[in-house]
């Protein structure tokens, strides 16, 4: 009798301590969903319709943007990062993300792993038409965005080469898909 209520003690515990890990990734996988559905639903579709607004909501109002031209350590706030995006709405049209990819957390790093959903780098292509000479352009681009507690960016890194936008525009470079 002892030794039966001992493994049925035994198996309890084991079998919760075994639940835990897998609910914490199971919540964290659906985090992640969420962020990279959040992103597509306010970010790639606010360009897609020309809504700035559902692009300022998926923002924090204190977000740090750091730039394709700025060095790691140098951020703007929100008002510089709606002006660029209200820019690239003025000027070009058919603005589309394609062949995006999503990953998030950091098994491996120089620096300390996390299994965050709060930290997503997103990898993909830029195709859209200047409006003023009806030039294509193309640009694959890079972002590493960090997610608040209310789901809201409240950091955002993006690379691409900025210079490749007005010589695609000029006709001096020709990108092809």
């Amino acid at each position: 009798m002892k030794t039966s209520i001992i493994t049925a003690v035994l198996s309890v515990a084991f079998l919760v301590s075994c639940q835990g890990p897998a609910d914490n990734t199971q919540n964290n996988q659906e985090t992640f969903e969420q962020h990279v559905a959040d992103f597509k639903s306010h970010f790639l579709e606010g360009f897609a319709s020309k809504n700035l607004e559902l692009q300022h909501q998926f923002f924090a109002d204190s977000v740090q943007w750091s730039g394709p031209t700025d060095l790691l350590n140098q951020s703007k706030g929100k008002a510089e990062l709606m002006e660029v995006i209200a820019y690239y709405h003025e000027h070009f049209d058919n603005i589309e993300f394609t062949d995006g990819a999503y990953y998030g957390g950091s098994l491996y790093s120089t620096e300390e792993t996390s299994d965050s959903p709060d930290n997503i780098r997103i990898y993909g292509n830029w195709k859209s038409t200047h409006k003023a000479s009806g030039k294509q352009v193309l640009h694959k681009w890079y972002a590493f965005m960090s997610f608040d507690k209310d789901g809201r960016v409240y950091q955002i890194n993006d690379w691409f080469n900025v210079s490749g936008i007005p010589l695609q525009v000029s006709g001096e470079l020709v990108v092809e898909e």
